[in-house]
């Protein structure tokens, strides 16, 4: 019985994904898309759902780390900062996200909008063409599906006046109307990191993710020369928010073998720690996104 039991319990952690925000957040959609077989457990905050999947509580985790508008989105990198060694990025998922206005009112009734604070940055052009009175409330929120449902608690004095940004689907499902669809700027993808509590194997990943825990200019630019010595190349990098550490994309071009040798010198010398490592292909699939209109 108790073997039976422990079974079960492993099958459901393996069958369990988690999500930052609550169900019909855009964290959310890409999980269940990406997982459509999956239960999906949802997290408010960063910090725990990274703890779930280092627990085991759930096999993987699905978290936004960067979008074409707003850039870095620090509350992720900040989290997996604090568990480094204990969780890794095992991919990256990349999602065309469109986000709808919605309310009881009209747009010349709006007085107020809510959603979460990186939202405004992703649909600032359409925010424009509102009046400038227009409130912006995203401190109230973790989840732009937490903003639309505070909507149907709204008095009779507040409907036509709030409104709110986020996925169609929450929407819907509170039945919701949409005064605009597509409020978002144009090619407005994010980026988003798959979890895992095993270490990658660097030698089967053509493109690696690290973090530079001395991000001086002297020390990234050794860097820098390592890995063109290598004859690779980094493909992005970025500063982590109120800290002096860097995330770094290194590319194998194909030599998965070099990029394996470089990162062991690498973390040998303790000038990196290994974070992720995932396929090259997370770049057709931006592009992909960036480019498609559909």
């Amino acid at each position: 019985m108790r073997c039976e039991l422990g079974i079960f319990l492993y099958i459901r952690m393996c069958e369990k994904v988690a999500s930052y925000g609550k169900k019909n957040s855009f964290t959310y959609l890409a999980a269940r898309e990406e997982f459509p077989d999956h239960e999906i457990e949802s997290f408010d905050d960063f910090g725990d759902l990274v703890v779930a999947v280092i627990d085991g509580v759930c096999a993987t985790g699905i978290a936004p780390f960067y979008n074409t508008n707003r850039l870095g989105i620090h509350d992720a990198q900040t989290a997996l900062k604090a568990h480094k060694g204990e969780v890794y990025i095992s991919g990256v998922v990349a999602k065309r996200i469109r986000h709808s206005l919605c309310g009881f009112g009209t747009l010349e009734s709006i007085e107020e909008i809510r959603t979460k604070n990186v939202v405004f940055d992703q649909c600032s052009q359409q925010l424009a063409r509102l009046r400038e009175e227009v409130k912006q409330d995203g401190d109230s929120y973790t989840n732009t599906a937490a903003a639309i449902e505070s909507l149907k608690n709204l008095g009779d004095g507040d409907r036509e006046r709030i409104a709110a940004i986020g996925a169609r689907a929450a929407a819907d499902s509170h039945n919701i109307p949409i005064l605009v669809e597509s409020f978002e700027n144009p090619k407005n993808v994010t980026l988003f990191w798959k979890l895992s509590r095993d270490e990658p194997i660097t030698v089967e990943s053509e493109r690696i993710l690290v973090l530079i825990t001395d991000a001086s200019e002297d020390k990234l630019n050794e860097i820098r020369e390592a890995i063109s010595e290598a004859g690779l190349r980094m493909s992005c990098g970025w500063r982590l928010s109120n800290s002096d550490e860097h995330f770094v994309e290194i590319d194998s071009f194909y030599d998965n073998l070099a990029l394996h040798s470089l990162c062991e010198n690498l973390i040998s010398r303790g000038d990196v720690l290994l974070v992720g490592g995932y396929d090259t292909a997370v770049k057709s699939a931006l592009m992909a996104a960036i480019e498609s209109e559909t």
